[in-house]
């Protein structure tokens, strides 16, 4: 059960998915799992990031894209509610519910594609902008010598790209080379594969990692993911999903970009000596 935090402290297989996502972006490399490299400098604790819902305010982005992609395709464009209930899915899982009201259907990965090449392309710092108080959070972990990364379902070239597009707190995120996408790891979230190949790069193979890493996430799957690695986990609720939602599957449950600086100070005085 998770605890809600204003001020108060803390106390599927993708080998298909893989084929779809290698485009790149201009200024961005597109990097995949495998030719990935370990940060050089390894720290001792970490905090990992979802990127939509989490980092990034993007629902109008990736809502208007969803629905070009739709209509080019000859479907039924969706409302916003139905774009925000498919999020915890990946791309081609979404698109096909979308599309068919079946996560399997093959048509997904077609859709998928043609959304990622929609969307991609568009990201800037007004599309996919941090969330207020986000940048302040990433930029204190800094600070606090914690290891940074993100992980997306999204594919990995978006997610660098939002990085890409929101200057220092973003570049930060991305110094280490951890910013992955469902593309990049062997099982989309909820599995916990993506989240223990980021702490690996980014703290290395000790035992006793994850627990050293706290994952930020606005989806139920994400704190499934965390849990599953065996991370601390904090859910916002600014995203596409309540605290009522998210309460079973966090450790903590934010509201306010103060509450989540307050949750991962106190995370990390948990993990290692920090300065206040």
């Amino acid at each position: 059960m998770a605890y809600m935090l204003s001020n108060v402290p803390m106390t599927h297989n993708t080998s298909k998915v893989r084929a779809y996502c290698r485009r790149g972006v201009p200024g961005v490399p597109s990097k995949t799992f495998s030719s990935m490299k370990m940060s050089s400098s390894l720290k001792s604790v970490g905090v990992l990031f979802d990127v939509d819902g989490t980092l990034a305010d993007s629902t109008n982005l990736a809502y208007t894209a969803t629905n070009e992609v739709l209509l080019r395709h000859g479907h039924k464009q969706i409302s916003i509610e139905a774009y925000l209930k498919a999020t915890i899915h990946t791309t081609p899982r979404r698109m096909a519910v979308h599309a068919h009201e079946d996560p399997e259907h093959p048509a997904g990965l077609v859709l998928a594609k043609d959304f990622d090449e929609t969307y991609v392309q568009r990201v800037s710092e007004e599309t996919t902008p941090f969330f207020p108080g986000v940048a302040e959070v990433v930029k204190y972990a800094h600070e606090n010598d914690a290891a940074l990364g993100v992980l997306s379902n999204a594919c990995g070239d978006y997610a660098r790209a939002v990085c890409a597009a929101n200057g220092e707190a973003g570049a930060l995120l991305a110094a280490a080379n951890v910013v992955w996408g469902a593309d990049d790891v062997d099982a989309p979230k909820p599995a916990p594969n993506g989240l223990r190949a980021c702490v690996r790069a980014l703290l290395g193979d000790e035992g006793d990692a994850c627990s050293r890493c706290v994952y930020v996430g606005d989806a139920p799957t994400d704190g499934m993911a965390a849990s599953a690695a065996g991370c601390r986990s904090v859910g916002v609720t600014w995203g596409a999903h309540g605290k009522e939602a998210l309460a079973d599957h966090f450790d903590v449950v934010v509201e306010s970009g103060d509450a989540l600086h307050e949750a991962i100070r106190h995370v990390l005085m948990q993990m290692q000596p920090i300065q206040t």
